[in-house]
C-alpha cells in the first residue's frame, strides 16, 4: 500500500532533491554519500518515496561546508549547539538527542533551515508553548502576546508538511505543527491570525482564509493608496498618508484602522506620533501579486511614462529588489548555484553559503530571524521570480551599503550607479544595458 498520495509526491519533489541531484557539482559521489550516511556520519534522507527514491533537503551540505568537511561536522554541530543553549542550563543528553535526530533526517522534514540554532530554538518554543496552552489565560494581554509571537515564530521555523501523509503513524504522535501551531490557531482564532496555507497540488486549499475580505480592503482606492505609500517609503504618520491619498485626516484614520484590523498594516510609536507600516512582508508580496492581474492605467504625460519605465526597470518591493534588475539578479544567482528553482519557488543552491559570504551576508545569522530565509516573489512587470524573504532583504541592504544602487526621490524606483554596473557584472554576473539605464 502506498504511503504517499500524488499530492505528497508533488510536494516532496518540489522541496527536496534526489541523491544524484544533491551530488551534482560536488566532490562527493552518490556512493560515497550513502556510505557516510550508513556510518552515521551524515543525515539520512528526509523522505524515501514508495519506489525507494531517497529525497534530501536542498541545503543538506550547508552544515558540512560550514564545518569545513565531514570529519569536523560533529564537533561543529556540538559547538554551535552549546553556544545556542548557553543562556540556559541544558543536560548533555539534549545535545546527544538533537545530534541523533539530525542524523536520522528528522529535522530535514520539519525545519526550513536545519541548523543547531534552529533546533535549539524549536525545543525552547515547544516547551514554552506547551506551558502557555496548559495554563491558559485568554483574557490576559501578556499571555495573548506571548502566545501569538511564539506561535508565529514556530510557524516561521517549521516547514509546511506533505498534505496527506500521516506523520503520527511514523513518529508515534502528531507533530508540533499540528499540536501547537494549528491547534492553537483553531482554539484561539481571533487572537492568532492564520498566516500559512499548507501545500496543495490540486483541489481546494486547506486553511481558514477569507480572500474576499482581504480583497475588499484594497477595493477602496484610498486604502490601496495608503498601503502603496507605506510600501514606497516605509513607516509614515497618518497626516502624511492622508496627504498622499488626497483625503481628509479623519477619513484616513478610518481607513487606516480598517487596514490594521485586517492585518495589512501595523502601528508603532516614535515620541508622541503614531506611525503606520506593513504588518508583514507577505503583504507586499500579496500586493505585488495583485499587480500582475491589475489593469494598467492610461498614461497622460511624459512624467507618468518615465515613472512607469523607472519602476519596471528597478524598484523595491517593500524591502527587496524587483523589476528587471531584481529578476536579473535572481537569474544570475541561479546560474551561480547560489539559488535554485524548485517548482515555482526559490530555495538555497548548493553554493549559497560560499557565494553570499563573499558578498558579506551571513546566512546563519539570517536563519535565526523569524522571517522565512528564502522566498521567490512573482514580479508583476516581468512575470518572473525575484528574490524575497530575509535573504532578499539582506542582499538589497548590502547593495545599498556598497553603493551599487540608490533610491530615487518621489517613488520606489532604483538607480544603478556606475560602480553598480561594474560590480554587478563582475561579482554577480548581472549584465545591464547602460543605454536603458541612462534612459530610466
Amino acid at each position: 500500500m502506498s504511503r504517499f498520495t500524488a499530492a505528497d509526491v508533488d510536494y516532496i519533489k518540489a522541496k527536496y532533491l534526489t541523491l544524484d541531484e544533491l551530488c551534482a557539482d560536488r566532490s562527493e559521489s552518490p556512493g560515497a554519500l550513502e556510505a557516510l550516511i550508513k556510518a552515521r556520519r551524515l543525515p539520512r534522507p528526509s523522505y524515501v518515496l514508495d519506489d525507494g527514491t531517497a529525497m534530501f533537503p536542498a541545503d543538506y551540505f550547508r552544515l558540512v561546508d560550514e564545518a569545513g568537511g565531514v570529519d569536523a561536522l560533529a564537533e561543529h554541530f556540538a559547538a554551535r549547539h552549546r553556544e545556542a543553549t548557553r543562556a540556559r542550563r541544558v543536560a548533555a543528553e539534549e545535545l546527544e538527542r538533537d545530534w541523533e535526530a539530525y542524523l536520522d533526517g528528522t529535522y530535514g522534514v520539519c525545519l526550513r533551515a536545519v541548523t543547531p540554532e534552529a533546533i535549539v530554538r524549536k525545543t525552547a518554543l515547544v516547551s514554552s508553548l506547551c506551558e502557555l496552552l496548559m495554563l491558559p489565560r485568554p483574557r490576559n494581554a501578556e499571555w495573548q502576546r506571548a502566545l501569538r509571537e511564539q506561535v508565529d515564530e514556530l510557524d516561521a521555523l517549521e516547514r509546511e508538511f506533505t498534505p496527506d501523509y500521516d506523520r503520527s503513524d511514523e513518529h508515534e504522535r502528531p507533530p508540533t505543527r499540528d499540536l501547537l501551531i494549528e491547534a492553537a490557531r483553531e482554539r484561539y482564532p481571533r487572537r492568532l491570525r492564520r498566516r500559512s496555507v499548507r501545500f496543495r497540488s490540486g483541489g481546494a486549499m486547506r486553511g481558514d482564509v477569507d480572500i474576499a475580505a482581504a480583497a475588499a480592503l484594497l477595493a477602496e482606492r484610498a486604502r490601496a493608496t495608503l498601503v502603496l505609500a507605506v510600501m514606497d517609503d516605509g513607516p509614515l504618520p497618518a497626516s502624511e498618508l492622508a496627504a498622499r491619498a488626497g483625503i481628509a485626516p479623519s477619513t484616513a484614520s478610518e481607513h487606516l484602522a480598517r487596514l490594521v484590523v485586517g492585518g495589512f498594516l501595523a502601528t508603532s510609536r516614535s515620541g508622541r506620533r503614531r506611525y503606520y507600516e506593513l504588518a508583514d512582508p507577505a503583504v507586499a508580496a500579496a500586493v505585488e501579486a495583485l499587480a500582475i492581474v491589475a489593469p494598467q492605467p492610461p498614461v497622460h504625460s511624459l512624467r507618468e511614462a518615465t515613472r512607469g519605465e523607472q519602476l519596471r526597470y528597478a524598484r523595491t518591493c517593500y524591502d527587496h529588489i524587483a523589476g528587471q534588475l531584481g529578476v536579473a539578479v535572481a537569474r544570475a544567482l541561479e546560474r551561480e548555484q547560489a539559488l535554485a528553482r524548485r517548482g515555482s519557488a526559490h530555495v538555497l543552491g548548493r553554493r549559497a553559503v560560499r557565494h553570499f559570504a563573499a558578498l558579506g551576508i551571513d546566512l546563519g545569522q539570517l536563519e535565526r530571524r523569524r522571517r522565512p530565509l528564502v522566498r521567490g516573489c512573482l514580479d508583476w512587470s516581468e512575470r518572473e521570480l525575484h528574490l524575497a524573504g530575509a535573504l532578499g532583504a539582506a542582499l538589497t541592504e548590502r547593495l545599498f551599503a556598497l553603493g551599487w544602487i540608490k533610491r530615487r526621490d518621489g517613488n520606489r524606483s532604483l538607480e544603478v550607479t556606475n560602480l553598480g554596473h561594474e560590480r554587478l557584472a563582475t561579482e554577480l554576473g548581472v549584465e545591464l544595458t547602460r543605454a536603458d539605464a541612462a534612459y530610466y
